[in-house]
């Protein structure tokens, strides 16, 4: 076999395994659509990161789920509560995953990837490890 004749053998190879591997992204772009500044955390990050209306923020990995916390402000909006707890369980089809705030609270959109517990607002601290433990 000629040299001209292995590269196509390689390029037809390669389209092959392309083509019917299934790629999956577990990278999620969280969108604010809300009306007010939230707040997100990861559980494996300490940064405590706030985002003004319509701003996105991407998070996770390529091949492994991710779960973040949201946080709203309260009345006064200098204070944020824990409002949503997101739990990746699956992985988007496509290379974006889009999750909006608005979707989380209707249970539209792609938020049915994700398990989403809401927090009692006047939930205490002591509560929340018990609600874990279950």
């Amino acid at each position: 076999m000629n040299w001209d004749k292995k590269r196509i053998a390689i390029i037809a190879f390669f389209v092959l395994v392309a083509s019917t591997c299934d790629i999956r992204a577990c990278i999620v772009t969280f969108i604010n659509d809300s009306g007010n500044k939230i707040a997100i955390q990861q559980p494996d990050d300490e940064a405590f990161i706030t985002l003004d209306r319509h701003k996105k923020r991407r998070m996770g990995d390529a091949d492994s789920h991710t779960s973040f916390t949201i946080y709203i402000p309260e009345s006064n909006h200098s204070v944020f509560r824990p409002a949503y707890l997101c739990e990746q369980v699956s992985c988007s089809a496509t290379n974006s995953l889009e999750l909006k705030f608005s979707d989380i609270k209707n249970g539209t959109g792609t938020s049915d990837l994700f398990k989403i517990t809401e927090y009692n607002p006047h939930e205490s601290m002591v509560q929340r490890v018990l609600k874990k433990m279950r």
